[in-house]
């Protein structure tokens, strides 16, 4: 049976964000950079890149597709045959969400889609993930573009200590005590990776999954 394994999740991410080299993964920074000034709007440039980059690692003998049957990015073998192949039965699914440290004034609304998410992919006949993508970041403080995260960041202890440089980027829940909110068979895969983005102090992204029992 075929399975998205971490791995292969985990190793994605790391070429949607980095790209295959130094230059590159500079162009990827500012992209980011530039959406991250509308910061709740990144999510659906994300799914595209994060299915291109899927298809461009498991190779020319599977299909990976958006928005298939109403599910994010779903991969199918491809065959012989090219031609009507968004009709063959998918062999996995991702459902994914877009999160950052800007969403936690408001932990309901944070979890409410992942949770939607997890729903959705147990309905599945196939193996299936529901993916998140959480982004923890430090705008600049002289740095306007942020406003709307650094708005967000206001007041929160955390961000002072990160700001100084004692806050490390592991144990996302447990730092902001959101281990109560959060669906429980939500588990972190791998370790966070670290970018340096233009405009940001400190800027890393954490990979979270669950997975239904098809």
């Amino acid at each position: 049976m075929f399975t998205l394994q971490n791995e292969i999740l985990e190793q994605t991410l790391k070429r949607v964000l980095t790209g295959n080299g130094p230059e590159e993964g500079q162009r990827i920074g500012k992209r980011l950079g530039w959406w991250l000034c509308n910061p709740w709007s990144i999510e659906r440039w994300l799914q595209f890149e994060y299915a291109f980059c899927l298809s461009q690692i498991l190779g020319p003998e599977y299909c990976v597709s958006c928005e298939d049957k109403y599910v994010d990015i779903v991969v199918k073998h491809r065959g012989e045959a090219r031609e009507g192949i968004r009709k063959d039965e998918p062999l996995a699914g991702i459902e994914l969400k877009v999160r950052g440290n800007w969403y936690l004034r408001n932990p309901t609304y944070t979890f409410g889609g992942i949770a939607s998410d997890i729903a959705k992919i147990s309905k599945l006949r196939h193996p299936s993930v529901a993916l998140v993508i959480w982004f923890v970041v430090l705008p600049k403080s002289d740095c306007g573009d942020y406003a709307l995260i650094t708005n967000q960041l206001a007041g929160r202890a955390e961000t002072s200590a990160m700001r100084e440089g004692q806050v490390d980027f592991g144990s996302l829940f447990e730092r902001y005590r959101l281990k109560q909110d959060r669906p429980s068979d939500l588990s972190e895969i791998g370790e966070p990776i670290n970018l340096e983005v233009e405009g940001f102090d400190r800027f890393s992204v954490h990979l979270f999954a669950a997975r239904n029992g098809g």
